[in-house]
């Protein structure tokens, strides 16, 4: 179990991009900085 809950929406970098208003570079810029995280998809892509 991931300690997610159910109800819980998991989004691509992009679409957290187009509903924010916040570029992708930026939100990379965030993650790296410890600021915002994200989960990773097997293939390693950003949710």
């Amino acid at each position: 179990m991931t300690g997610r809950r159910v109800s819980e929406e998991l989004l691509t970098i992009g679409e957290v991009a187009d509903r924010t208003g916040v570029a992708t570079s930026a939100l990379r810029f965030y993650e790296s900085k410890g600021l915002i995280t994200s989960s990773r998809t097997d293939g390693n892509q950003r949710r």
